[in-house]
């Protein structure tokens, strides 16, 4: 399923980007949005989706992404269920999400993420478009990774290892947690005593 870029062409004019070659400003915002959503370990941006996921005997059954809300079509090994309520972002069930004593899989539609991006990942993704935008304009420079060059006896050192920097899309390992606190799933629970 193809999302809808965390930013739009607007969005990049409005802070001055140019957004005349229409391709590459399609591909950047694609792989701009592409890399925050990863980091985040959500879509961000509302999505419907249809989910198949394992069922347990626990009444308490968590979705998956941010924000779930506007559940429907909820099915236990292919047989439609209505005893089920949602709170907080997760499924309750009084007898549990399987329909006998092995596995199984629930399967249900619903929608999760924000309906308006907030404007920080909107200007996040501008900033890694722009800067996408500029290693274009370079060829993709292999000197991006570039830590330090010395004039006298002449030197030049390239970032190494995990600060080496790949692809203007590459976000600091910081932004990365942030981004995984704030829309990341957070903590699961796998059972109960």
């Amino acid at each position: 399923m193809a999302l809808v870029p965390l930013a739009t062409v607007a969005d990049l004019a409005a802070r001055g980007v140019d957004t005349t070659d229409t391709a590459r400003v399609t591909a950047l915002l694609d792989a701009a949005s592409s890399a925050i959503r990863e980091a985040a370990g959500s879509t961000i941006s509302a999505v419907t989706a249809d989910v198949t996921i394992p069922g347990t005997p626990q009444p308490w059954l968590w979705l998956p992404g941010y924000a779930p809300r506007d559940v429907v079509d909820v099915f236990v090994d292919d047989d439609a269920v209505s005893d089920w309520r949602l709170v907080s972002g997760r499924l309750w069930r009084a007898c549990g999400w399987q329909a006998g004593c092995g596995p199984s899989n629930v399967s249900l539609t619903y929608t999760q993420g924000l309906d308006e991006v907030p404007a920080d990942i909107v200007d996040l993704c501008c900033s890694l478009v722009a800067a996408g935008m500029a290693a274009a304009e370079e060829g993709y420079d292999p000197r991006r990774s570039m830590a330090y060059e010395r004039i006298d006896d002449y030197q030049y050192g390239l970032r190494q290892g995990d600060a080496e920097v790949l692809s203007p899309m590459d976000l600091p390992p910081r932004v990365r947690a942030s981004l995984a606190s704030r829309f990341g799933a957070g903590v699961a629970v796998t059972g109960s005593y």
